[in-house]
């Protein structure tokens, strides 16, 4: 989802797209750190192509896409309530239900991107290189990828993205096996370029301390509807069970489907 020199001709053009950047530059994201998001987003113009691929290398590690992808979104939801565009109910997939939250008012900006940080360095850490995970994207649905792949442990459907397109997650050497078996069954797949097995149990490491963080945040009164890839359905009202629900999410399947559907029963469409 990253890449460098997002939203840069937004930001160049309008202050209310510029502002996210500039308030996360005041922002320290981690300690001792001596690169601003900003400074990664943007870097400096490179000469050749050995140095441009070092920045998006390094926008890739995970601990920096996420507030980076985190403070794209927000620049982008600033331009849309400059236009007078509101929204009556809010989703996000993976990630992005930490932008969904602070669309909806319970979190506040700063504290989107101390959330993003947090949970890419916890994500991170979880991904060890004992056991390196990776994520494949099949182009099936949920029950065609499930019967190619029975027998298979340690393989989960980490993302039911839409009817016909799924995506896998579990360490490398399963995932490879995977592969091949959905290559037998005549199904494409595609490897994912992330960091590790989001949103399986190689990355469950990372709930509890991402739940202690989040314990330390105040969060507001959602002022719209903020549907959970978890479970399908609109986060709770109270502050506690939404910090538990957004704290196991890391290692949950995201059912995007299963969002997009009940936001449809809901009556919103567009």
């Amino acid at each position: 989802s990253q890449y460098v020199g997002m939203t840069a001709e937004l930001a160049m053009s309008f202050d209310h797209a510029r502002g996210a950047w500039d308030r996360a530059a005041e922002l320290r994201l981690g300690l001792g750190e001596r690169r601003r998001l900003d400074q990664l987003v943007f870097p400096i113009p490179r000469f050749d192509d050995a140095a441009r691929e070092q920045d998006e290398l390094a926008l890739r590690e995970t601990e920096w896409a996420q507030p980076a992808i985190g403070c794209a979104s927000a620049s982008l939801l600033a331009m849309l309530r400059e236009l007078g565009l509101s929204a009556d109910a809010v989703a996000g997939h993976s990630f992005g239900e930490v932008m969904a939250l602070h669309a909806a008012g319970v979190l506040g900006e700063a504290d989107m991107l101390r959330v993003a940080r947090r949970r890419g360095e916890l994500m991170a850490a979880a991904g060890s290189a004992e056991l390196p995970g990776a994520m494949s994207a099949v182009t099936a649905s949920a029950e065609q990828v499930r019967a190619a792949i029975e027998g298979l442990d340690d393989v989960v459907l980490a993302n039911l993205n839409a009817p016909k397109l799924t995506v896998i997650s579990g360490p490398v050497r399963v995932i490879e096996a995977a592969e091949q078996a959905l290559e037998r069954a005549g199904l494409d797949a595609r490897r994912l370029p992330v960091a590790s097995a989001f949103h399986s149990p190689l990355v469950a490491a990372s709930v509890e301390p991402f739940a202690a963080f989040l314990d330390q945040l105040e969060l507001g009164s959602a002022q719209l509807p903020v549907y959970s890839g978890e479970s399908g359905a609109p986060y709770e009202d109270d502050a506690a069970a939404a910090r538990a629900r957004l704290g196991r999410q890391i290692a949950q399947p995201a059912r995007f489907t299963s969002v997009v559907e009940a936001m449809a029963d809901a009556g919103v469409h567009t």
